[in-house]
């Protein structure tokens, strides 16, 4: 590579020759060939994973500067992400699917940071239930406040402000079969003078008390399905930091063995070829 500082009047490639400019001076270098050598089997499917962890990045990407612990900003949240999560991605898309918005939804790291993490289990039917404690139903009538006071007083790693966020992606199969993912989010800030109903607060789904052992917890009030949720602690400091719980979404997304490689080698490959 040659840098001129004076410049030519001339831009392009010739031949394997390439001239750029850049402000006050002009970059001469030998143009970029292009690949000879057929990526291995290895190589393809880690390329090919990235696609359906980035589609589930695009649709979590409002969330994750909350999400990630110390993240500074959005670019770190995205490297943090892929980082955590391409080794957890099973499902593998070829690039029309990608073109059309697909996204199999999987049990990924939605969640990083110092707080304990909220446990969670499902029940036979499918319904998602916490480790966070309850001692009264909740109804058409609950408030966030009175979840609020519930909370704090059965659960001493709560604290009044903090926030229980709802992280919920629910999977669905567009009419071409082809399958789409939409985040359903949703706050609650633990305010026990806070009047408003939670359930309409909350949205999407449902919060439910679930008896777990002889002891009320903190549920979602519907089978998840192919969907996929977690909840997830926040806590704001007067310094303007925050600390988060780390958290997997919990997933029993049965479509997710249709997007394996092992069945989807073949298609993948003569897809490259195209």
């Amino acid at each position: 590579m040659a840098v001129l500082k004076k410049g030519i009047p001339v831009i392009g490639t010739v031949g394997q020759v390439t001239i750029k400019h850049y402000t006050d001076k002009t970059v001469v270098c030998q143009k970029i060939g292009k690949r000879t050598k057929p990526l291995s089997e290895a190589q393809m499917r880690d390329h090919y994973r990235m696609r359906n962890t980035m589609a589930m990045y695009s649709r979590l990407k409002g969330s994750l500067m909350e999400h990630f612990e110390g993240c500074p900003h959005l670019g770190q949240a995205s490297n943090w992400y892929v980082r955590h999560n391409k080794h957890l991605n099973v499902s593998y898309l070829t690039k029309h699917e990608v073109d059309m918005g697909a996204c199999v939804v999987e049990g990924h790291q939605v969640s990083l940071g110092t707080l304990d993490a909220v446990n969670h289990h499902f029940t036979p039917s499918g319904r998602l239930v916490t480790d966070i404690r309850l001692g009264r139903e909740i109804d058409d009538a609950t408030t966030v406040g009175a979840l609020a006071a519930d909370i704090l007083d059965h659960n001493p790693s709560f604290a009044q402000g903090d926030m229980l966020d709802l992280v919920y992606l629910s999977q669905m199969i567009a009419p071409d079969g082809i399958p789409m993912a939409k985040y359903h989010g949703a706050s609650v800030v633990l305010d026990t003078n806070d009047d408003r109903l939670l359930n309409e607060h909350a949205g999407w789904v449902p919060w439910v008390m679930e008896e777990a052992d002889g002891q009320g917890m903190l549920a979602l009030g519907a089978p998840l399905g192919r969907d996929a949720a977690c909840f997830v602690h926040v806590r704001h400091s007067p310094s303007d930091r925050h600390q988060v719980s780390p958290q997997r979404l919990m997933c029993r997304n049965e479509i997710v063995d249709d997007y394996r490689w092992e069945l989807r080698k073949e298609l993948l490959m003569e897809c490259s070829k195209e």
